[in-house]
């Protein structure tokens, strides 16, 4: 969790009351490889955040072959914002690219 507390301290000054309080809303998820976190068509429900690991976020083209739009490392957040924000069916796959360890809001 210090690594989500640093992270969010480059944005905003939080008291240890007001980071247990906002860390409340989270889940914390370990994946495995290859794990699926989103597929194609469900409502995106989710923002991850990864502590450990590495995730990414794809699409089938029109050939069926996998097209990699963005990877999501240590400290960095990975979600289709455009299908969370309107509680929307997602055109994209998020998978853990390794065991990963993440916080999912």
């Amino acid at each position: 969790m210090e690594t989500f507390k640093a992270h969010l301290d480059k944005f905003i000054t939080a008291s240890d009351e007001e980071f247990a309080s906002v860390i409340s809303f989270f889940q914390v998820l370990k994946t495995k490889k290859k794990e699926d976190l989103m597929l194609e068509g469900e409502v995106c429900k989710f923002k991850y955040f990864v502590l450990e690991g590495c995730l990414r976020k794809f699409f089938l083209n029109e050939k069926g072959v996998e097209q990699t739009t963005e990877f999501a490392i240590e400290n960095w957040w990975i979600s289709d914002t455009f299908a969370f924000e309107k509680q929307a069916k997602s055109d994209f796959n998020i998978q853990s690219v390794e065991h990963s360890t993440i916080l999912a809001d």
